[in-house]
């Protein structure tokens, strides 16, 4: 007969729908051991590195109940979104860490509330709704100026 399945863990139940162990890293930091710097990433790694950002921008818009104003559906398609909310990810690995300074916790609420900010003015540029993405309007470039 084989052994019985070990008893569920009674504070398992006890959790929230949106709580899950940060994924991928021992529950501290992104693979590699340092914030990821999105505009370095290869393509392939960009998407491996999105399906981990996508599962934890869910759980932040759950946890935080963040309005498709602030964050649109389409975020993953607007890259300034997208290095603020891997930013933001990598800061509260770091600031969870089991060897985290006590006060990182607050640390990381300070920088969720400016990574809000930013993604607010981000979403106000293109103005995405909850059913339309929209690309940003085109950059302005000046005559005369090198680069453009």
């Amino acid at each position: 007969m084989p052994p019985p399945d070990p008893a569920p863990d009674p504070a398992e139940g006890d959790k929230p729908p949106w709580f899950h162990p940060l994924e991928g890293t021992g529950g501290t930091r992104p693979a590699g051991g340092g914030p990821m710097h999105v505009p370095s990433l290869t393509a392939a790694e960009r998407a491996a590195a999105m399906d981990d950002l996508t599962l934890w921008v869910d759980r932040l818009i759950d946890r935080f109940a963040i309005d498709a104003r602030t964050l649109p559906p389409c975020w993953a398609r607007h890259n300034g979104m997208v290095e603020a909310l891997a930013a933001l990810r990598d800061h509260e690995r770091a600031s969870y860490a089991e060897d985290a300074d006590p006060r990182s916790a607050a640390e990381w609420l300070r920088a969720y509330r400016e990574a809000g900010q930013l993604l607010h003015e981000q979403a106000a540029l293109t103005q995405c709704t909850l059913h339309e993405h929209r690309d940003p309007p085109p950059r302005t470039r000046l005559p005369g100026i090198a680069g453009t």
